[in-house]
């Protein structure tokens, strides 16, 4: 795996409720906190309360004793069907994420999806002079977002349907 191949992780889950009662846990950038093994704080900027198109918002992320802060810009929205935000930058992002949803008639599918951007990242100057480590590095974050992003659908399959 290369970061040069921009690599992406996609994961869905069917929820028994329409859109539309899906969509506020899907804007709720807080909303992975408690799920999510690395968020632990989310607040908007520019005196935002909610997603806008070109709007942005801090995350605050954590794993073991690092602790880091990106700025992220909402770059697709559409109500009841799509969210999407970059990392750090909208032209050369660190990273691409988007929730979207399906609608199935009485059910809906919930799709998150992530992809890894050309912009240098947390991890890559431990690999920037060596493939193999490179590989191996972007395997497993890869596979962390994966379980991140599951335990988010799935909280908020859990969270709509016991509504």
């Amino acid at each position: 795996m290369r970061q040069i191949d921009q690599p992406s992780v996609s994961v869905s889950v069917e929820v028994d409720a329409t859109p539309e009662a899906i969509w506020p846990y899907v804007i709720d950038i807080n909303s992975p906190i408690g799920r999510s093994k690395e968020l632990v704080g989310a607040r908007w900027l520019g005196g935002a309360t909610e997603p806008s198109l070109g709007g942005s918002f801090e995350g605050t992320n954590r794993v073991g004793d690092s602790e880091w802060t990106t700025e992220n810009f909402v770059t697709a929205l559409s109500v009841n069907e799509v969210f999407e935000w970059t990392t750090e930058s909208v032209e050369n992002p660190v990273a691409t994420w988007r929730f979207s949803i399906e609608d199935l008639g009485e059910r809906s599918r919930l799709n998150f999806f992530a992809q890894l951007g050309l912009a240098e990242n947390g991890i890559s100057p431990h690999y920037k002079d060596d493939p193999e480590a490179e590989d191996r590095l972007l395997t497993r974050r890869l596979q962390v977002w994966t379980e991140n992003m599951l335990a988010t659908i799935n909280g908020i399959k859990a969270a709509v349907e016991g509504a």
